[in-house]
């Protein structure tokens, strides 16, 4: 399966697994990019305790512009389920975060990936679906998290199933 195709300057980014001073990083970056915010202390917890299945896209510089963190299912540990994943504004819309995908999916060994978004975030839906696509695995998508379970004004959160139609 091909990753997305990148750009020259993108072929120069980094894909590895996060260390514990990228911590600050992650969390500036999400905040900045509008995730749902973590406090500062979470992202060092993922850096420390979740750097297996946390990838980071880096620069030149080593510095941090693309993130995913995600985890390996307690109760199926062929799944790796996405927390978050952010990229840089100033590196988007090159595939970065599919490819931050296809390494977590890689480095993981997981042979189903899961996931939740809101209705509304459709960027995030074709990433999953096209994910999906590169693996020749089925998206299924059903409820998990009605927004009555959320404070005000948060959306209900689907979850996205991609593996084989027999898993």
């Amino acid at each position: 399966m091909a990753p997305p195709s990148a750009s020259a300057q993108d072929k120069a980014l980094e894909y590895r697994l996060a260390r514990l001073e990228d911590g600050p990083a992650l969390w500036s970056l999400a905040k900045a990019n509008g995730l749902d915010e973590n406090s500062p202390y979470a992202y060092l917890l993922w850096t420390e305790y979740f750097r297996d299945t946390t990838v980071i896209a880096a620069d030149g510089d080593d510095a941090p512009v693309g993130f995913v963190t995600a985890f390996l299912r307690p109760d199926d540990a062929s799944t790796v389920f996405v927390w978050q994943i952010g990229v840089d504004d100033a590196h988007r819309r090159r595939g970065i975060a599919g490819r931050l995908l296809d390494e977590l999916f890689e480095r993981t060994g997981a042979t189903a990936l899961e996931a939740t978004v809101t209705p509304s975030n459709t960027a995030s839906e074709t990433l999953f679906r096209r994910f999906g696509e590169r693996h020749g695995l089925s998206v299924v998508v059903e409820p998990l998290f009605t927004e009555e379970l959320f404070p005000p004004g948060h959306e209900a959160e689907l979850r996205f199933r991609i593996a084989s139609a027999t898993s």
